[in-house]
């Protein structure tokens, strides 16, 4: 979702950058020094637009535009801390210019600070209700949000004032993304599910490296544990599986993610019962063997435990690409 729309903000870029003129600037050399620096952001040359815009800024240190333009060049470093500062000041010197609001807007949404780039998308609006991209910008935000109708109204705004071909391009894609959004309850469940696999991954992993110590103490109470927990988690993703009213038509995937979470429920029960079970015998081979299947036996056992759990990874990429939707990290 980060720098989601870094290539429509660049095709827009006199949308948010300011060429000063003579007549309304404080010196013409830090005009000069100003408009270079746009000349330079509009060529991606970000550090030189920087040095040119320290410059209009030390020549005229209560020119809102060029700190709003610096502020744009910090943030395509992803200097964050230093575009949110200079877009601050210009905010301070310039209570009503829309382009800060909007800059400093996306840089928040670029931090994934959602609702605090709606207000300033919203502030960016009340200043400059004609601005097709500020719209745009802010309906991206609400979709992140998972504020859909909110997201759609912003779109449907903004479509009409696009003058820029690219931009109602993105508008289009937004609006047709929408419509065939995922409802939030089955993005919880996959997303759910996915954060249970790690957990579940890591479990099953450390009741196999377990495990390898049996043999050695001749007590395998510490991998039965791990085990059980590990089933524990694959019961959770069955569960938010479960819990999701209807599944959309056609997603084979699907199917696939809750076979695979109930075979790991079962494999990790059997290691647990096995473990309970022995007086510590050589239970690397028989893990792998209840796991994995004889064919693995003779690799490591964490090796095997992390080749075991690739197939629910894959699938769960699969839905990733399908459906372009990111779960939270």
């Amino acid at each position: 979702m980060k720098r989601l729309l870094s290539a429509i903000v660049a095709a827009m870029l006199v949308a948010s950058l300011a060429l000063l003129g003579a007549a309304c600037s404080g010196t013409s050399e830090a005009t000069e020094h100003n408009n270079r620096g746009v000349e330079l952001l509009n060529g991606g040359k970000w550090e030189e637009a920087i040095a040119e815009l320290d410059m209009a800024i030390e020549l005229n240190p209560s020119s809102a535009k060029a700190y709003s333009n610096r502020g744009y060049a910090h943030r395509e470093l992803e200097q964050y801390e230093q575009a949110l500062a200079d877009f601050d000041k210009a905010i301070e010197l310039e209570p009503d210019y829309a382009g800060a609001y909007l800059n400093r807007g996306a840089t928040y949404f670029d931090l994934e600070q959602f609702e605090q780039a709606v207000a300033d998308y919203g502030q960016a609006i009340e200043l400059d209700p004609d601005s097709a991209l500020t719209y745009a910008n802010r309906g991206s935000a609400y979709a992140a949000l998972g504020q859909k109708a909110q997201a759609k109204a912003d779109y449907e705004k903004a479509l009409p004032l696009a003058s820029d071909p690219a931009l109602a391009a993105h508008i289009h894609e937004s609006l047709d993304r929408l419509a065939t959004a995922w409802p939030s309850e089955w993005e919880a469940g996959v997303c759910g599910a996915y954060a249970e696999l790690r957990e579940e991954v890591d479990a099953r992993g450390s009741a196999l490296d377990l495990a390898r110590t049996c043999p050695e103490t001749g007590d395998c109470t510490d991998a039965a544990l791990a085990a059980e927990e590990a089933a524990g988690h694959a019961d959770t993703m069955i569960a938010l599986l479960e819990g999701v009213p209807a599944w959309p038509p056609g997603q084979p995937w699907v199917d696939n993610l809750m076979t695979q979470a109930i075979g790991y429920r079962d494999v990790n029960r059997a290691m647990a019962g096995a473990f309970q079970a022995s007086e510590g015998g050589d239970l690397a081979s028989l893990v792998v063997a209840l796991a994995l299947g004889t064919k693995a036996t003779e690799k490591p056992t964490y090796l095997a435990a992390k080749e075991a759990s690739s197939g629910l990874r894959e699938v769960l990429k699969s839905v990733y690409a399908e459906t372009g939707f990111v779960c939270p990290d």
